[in-house]
């Protein structure tokens, strides 16, 4: 196993080890409940970071494509596209920055679908908007134009994220929806001429995101490269679930870390209500 992988792991069991620690050590039962599901939790983060299912997964849908495409002569003289994403996944799986695991999976769209800019959105559930993550290639007023897209926009991420599923615009110039609008202005300045949007899913169906591919020529992607994105897709969407598992576990800890203080330095009964 990869060394930054084995540190992951290593953190994540000494914190499930700890959270174990005070649950024993605690009288109070609402704490002691509280302390096993955070140790329950860090327990199957650690099992998560391995990535094994989905890395043996991926792994064997490459091995598959790529016996495919060498059957119908489709893969090209450039980098191997299976070997290309591979390579992502298994950074992904490294861990590490993560704006910069952000900047790799945009390098990796941008090779993958031959396009010339991409962008990766967050999706913010009690907002129900989008917020932009990391870009390539845009003019920097079209950026911050961008930086927040809700389900009304005319925007490909925008009538991604209303219907759940991924648009393609191979020419903005021909497209209904953007014509006479902030968006297509925004297209334009950035010289984005093609575009298309993929959501981000979690493994339960659950929205958290929106990749983005662009193009400054009319152009309709492929659908091999498209079921290479929805590779890259699936990789970028553990990445954000990860993160945000992550976040949680850290304030449920910091909380309890609190409510155990109040309980250890009082000598008054204490009842929990919730």
């Amino acid at each position: 196993m990869l060394e930054p992988l084995s540190e992951q792991i290593r953190e994540c069991r000494e914190r499930a080890a700890e959270a174990q620690g005070k649950a024993e050590a605690t009288a109070d039962p609402a704490l002691k409940a509280e302390f096993l599901d955070i140790e329950r939790r860090w327990v199957a983060l650690a099992r998560s970071h391995t990535g094994t299912e989905s890395l043996e997964d991926f792994r064997a849908a490459n091995t598959d494509r790529r016996r495919k495409f060498d059957e119908c002569g489709q893969l090209d003289g450039g980098p191997d596209a299976a070997l290309r994403l591979q390579q992502i996944s298994t950074l992904l799986i490294q861990g590490g920055n993560l704006h910069s695991l952000y900047d790799r999976i945009l390098d990796a769209a941008i090779a993958s679908m031959s396009a010339d800019m991409a962008s990766m959105q967050i999706f913010r559930p009690e907002l129900k908007e989008l917020h932009l993550l990391a870009w390539r290639g845009f003019h920097p007023v079209s950026a911050a134009f961008w930086e927040r897209v809700r389900f009304n926009s005319a925007s490909t991420c925008g009538l991604a994220l209303s219907a759940g599923s991924r648009i393609i615009v191979p020419d903005i110039e021909t497209c209904d929806f953007m014509a006479g609008t902030s968006d297509l202005d925004e297209y334009r300045r950035s010289h984005i001429r093609a575009v298309q949007s993929t959501p981000l899913t979690s493994r339960s169906g659950q929205l958290l995101g929106m990749i983005s591919t662009h193009w400054r020529e009319p152009h309709q992607p492929a659908e091999r490269v498209l079921r290479e994105l929805d590779v890259l897709a699936r990789q970028a969407a553990d990445l954000i679930e990860r993160s945000h598992a992550e976040v949680a576990l850290r304030e449920s800890e910091q909380r309890l870390r609190w409510l155990a203080s109040i309980v250890e330095s009082s000598d008054d009964s204490i009842i929990s209500e919730d």
